[in-house]
C-alpha cells in the first residue's frame, strides 16, 4: 500500500484503487459509487488504463447491487477537456452542472 493510499483512507471515507500506472479514489454510497479522483501517469495515458480501472469499479458496484456510477470534472483544471472526453467515451452522460463543477453519471 502506498503512503498516498494509506493517507487518504485514514483521513476520509474514500477507497483508493492503485496500479503501477495510476490510481482511482472512490466513495461507496447507498445507491451509487462516486469516483472522486483518477490519475494516470502521463506515459500511460491513451493506453485504456483509466477504462480498466473504471471496469473494476463497475464490478464492485454490481457486486454490491449498485446501479449507478458518478464522476465529476472541475472545468478550471488543466486536464478538464481530456477528462470530459474520457468520461464521455466510457459512456457517462451529463447529470448536472453548477459553477465550476460538472457531475456525470453512468448506469451499470
Amino acid at each position: 500500500m502506498s503512503m498516498y493510499k494509506a493517507y487518504v483512507e485514514e483521513l476520509t471515507d474514500d477507497i483508493v484503487l492503485e496500479t503501477e500506472r495510476g490510481f482511482l479514489s472512490y466513495q461507496i454510497q447507498s445507491d451509487h459509487i462516486y469516483m472522486k479522483d483518477i490519475y494516470i501517469a502521463p506515459e500511460f495515458r491513451k493506453t485504456h488504463e483509466a477504462s480498466r480501472m473504471v471496469d473494476q469499479i463497475v464490478v464492485i458496484a454490481r457486486g454490491l447491487g449498485i446501479k449507478k456510477l458518478l464522476g465529476s470534472i472541475k472545468p478550471s483544471n488543466k486536464t478538464a477537456t481530456m477528462s470530459m472526453k474520457a468520461h464521455l467515451a466510457y459512456g457517462f452522460v451529463l447529470d448536472s452542472c453548477v459553477n465550476d463543477f460538472i457531475l456525470l453519471r453512468k448506469d451499470v
